[in-house]
C-alpha cells in the first residue's frame, strides 16, 4: 500500500507513513482495548481496520455480535481523533484449510460490517468481493491468511478506496 501512495502522490511521498499495528490471534475487543493507545502514539490520518476474523474462528457465530460492537467502538475512537476510517469485509475462505471459516458466518459479519461501516461514517472497503473471483490464487492453504498475491491485491483494493474518497470530494 505504501508503494501505490507514494506512486501516485509524488509530492506527498516522503510524508506517508504505513503502521502495521495489528497483532496475531487478536479478538476485536482486545484491539479495540489497545486501539486508543496506538493512536495517541501515531496520530494517524487514516485508520484502517480489517477485523473479527479470529474471533468467528475461536467462538463461530457467537463472536459476530461482539465483534460487530468492538469495530463500532474502533472507528468511533479513529474518527474521534480525526481520523478517516476506511473499515475492510473479512476476505472469502478458502475452503478445506486448517483455518477455513465457515463461509456462511464470513459472510454474515460482512454484511453486518459493511451497514455498520456506513452507520458510523467510515468508508466500507469489501475485500471479500475483491478476492472472491480466485480463491486459490489470493488465499493460502490454511484457509484464512492471504497469499503474496493476496495481499498485493488487498493493499490495491485499500489504495482504490482511499483514492475515490479522498480525490472524490
Amino acid at each position: 500500500l505504501l508503494t501505490l501512495l507514494r506512486s501516485r502522490y509524488t509530492t506527498q511521498a516522503s510524508q506517508f507513513v504505513v503502521t502495521n499495528a495489528g497483532l496475531p490471534r487478536e479478538w476485536v475487543v482486545d484491539g479495540a482495548r489497545r486501539l486508543p493507545g496506538v493512536l495517541a502514539s501515531t496520530s494517524p490520518q487514516v485508520v484502517l481496520l480489517l477485523e473479527g476474523a479470529n474471533d468467528l474462528q475461536a467462538i463461530g457465530v457467537a463472536g459476530i455480535e461482539p465483534a460487530l460492537l468492538a469495530l463500532r467502538s474502533m472507528v468511533r475512537a479513529a474518527r474521534a481523533r480525526g481520523a478517516a476510517v476506511f473499515v475492510a469485509s473479512l476476505p472469502p475462505p478458502r475452503a478445506g484449510g486448517a483455518n477455513t471459516l465457515s463461509g456462511p458466518q464470513v459472510q454474515t459479519l460482512n454484511a453486518l460490517i459493511s451497514s455498520g461501516a456506513v452507520a458510523e461514517g467510515a468508508t466500507f472497503v469489501d475485500l471479500y468481493a475483491a478476492l472472491a473471483p480466485n480463491v486459490p490464487l489470493y488465499i493460502g492453504i490454511d484457509g484464512l491468511h492471504p497469499t503474496e498475491a493476496g495481499y498485493q491485491r488487498m493493499a490495491e483494493t485499500f489504495f482504490a478506496a482511499i483514492r475515490n474518497a479522498f480525490e472524490g470530494r
